[in-house]
């Protein structure tokens, strides 16, 4: 009974890594493989919510948001936990082709690895942000 309750152990966790990295490699491809239109979406939200401080709208299932004041454009579609230990996974369109924070915000991100990160000084939420190619960015927050 003892190896049965372990084996089921290891293959729900390597199930959870799977999805984990299937997610990961998903977004990073699913942006390349989209690029072009992307990038014509992202141009026409843009124009069309020019005047507006937010807009928010949906592309192939991705909920996404136009943050005015820096011109980034969010996508996000995995959103995983309840209230304080919740985690928020997509992609961002940056106009400057620099790191930008969640939701548009302006914060100061260190280089980590192939990315940058954001730790709060008082706190557990952290960003972690990598670039997938000119412009287009992933990112995973928690809170």
């Amino acid at each position: 009974m003892k190896q049965y309750k372990w084996l089921c152990l290891i293959i729900c966790c390597t199930g959870i890594l799977f999805l984990f990295f299937q997610y990961e490699i998903n977004t990073s491809s699913f942006v390349k493989k989209n690029y072009k239109e992307l990038n014509e979406f992202v141009n026409k939200i843009k124009l069309d919510n020019s005047t507006k401080d937010q807009q928010k709208s949906f592309y192939k299932g991705w909920n996404v948001t136009y943050w005015k004041e820096n011109g980034m454009v969010e996508f996000k579609k995995g959103v995983f936990g309840i209230g304080s230990s919740t985690t928020y996974k997509g992609f961002y369109y940056s106009p400057t082709d620099e790191p930008l924070g969640f939701q548009g915000t302006n914060i100061k991100f260190e280089k980590k690895g192939k990315g940058w990160k954001w730790k709060e000084k008082k706190g557990d939420n952290w960003e972690y942000t990598e670039r997938i190619m000119s412009n287009w960015f992933k990112f995973e927050i928690h809170f």
